[in-house]
């Protein structure tokens, strides 16, 4: 193993101590560990000022690994968004001069049902289920605002926006699925019911005239 190599894969192991301190019941005083482990197919956006050649968005790959310019693969499994940036800057600070970086873990998120643009969707840590919505374009003129479903390692949460009731107080996961039903067909066609409930009367009426 190179000594570049060997130094890169010390460092990480370094930053993965507290996760794998807190995973095993580690030691007081480790930081708390947030968000939600990358998962393959999510993505890590990199934004690296005046820098746009090594700025963007990376996959992440069926092995965990990422491949970022400059840097070259890099296994992310169960680092978090501190801990890569903590690694990062000390890495470009190598060719670059107080490098100002900028990194956020993308989950992906399919938003399914009456919304105006179902989808896989990015989200990063800090969103939650109003905005995957709001990035579908909202609920359509279909839609159910009052049935509205997030469904999590195959588990259905049910969940009612006019009343306030927002699983979004929790961030989304990779792989979370939010569906938006659509309203009855009565709910749909309210002149289809009223031209219906008019005629009837109509009849009525005349049946009533004529006996």
């Amino acid at each position: 193993m190179s000594l570049s190599r060997f130094a890169t894969t010390l460092l990480l192991l370094v930053l993965a101590a507290p996760a794998l301190a807190a995973q095993r019941g580690g030691s007081t005083g480790a930081p708390a560990i947030t968000g939600h482990p990358l998962l393959p197919g999510d993505a890590i956006s990199l934004k690296i000022w005046r820098e746009p050649d090594l700025s963007g968005e990376f996959s992440v790959d069926e092995q965990n690994v990422v491949v970022l310019p400059k840097v070259g693969p890099l296994n992310v499994r169960g680092i978090t968004s501190d801990s890569l940036k903590t690694y990062l800057v000390s890495t470009y600070s190598s060719f670059l001069r107080n490098p100002s970086i900028e990194v956020r873990l993308l989950h992906r998120v399919r938003v399914l049902g009456a919304v105006r643009n179902p989808g896989l969707y990015p989200v990063d840590e800090t969103m939650h289920f109003t905005d995957v919505l709001a990035l579908a374009g909202g609920v359509s003129t279909d839609g159910n605002p009052n049935k509205i479903r997030l469904v999590r390692d195959g588990q259905t949460l049910d969940t009612q926006l006019s009343k306030g009731l927002l699983v979004s107080d929790t961030p989304l996961r990779s792989g979370d699925q939010v569906i938006v039903e659509q309203k009855s067909w009565a709910a749909r066609n309210p002149g289809i019911l009223i031209g219906l409930g008019s005629t009837a009367v109509a009849l009525i009426t005349t049946f009533a005239v004529k006996h």
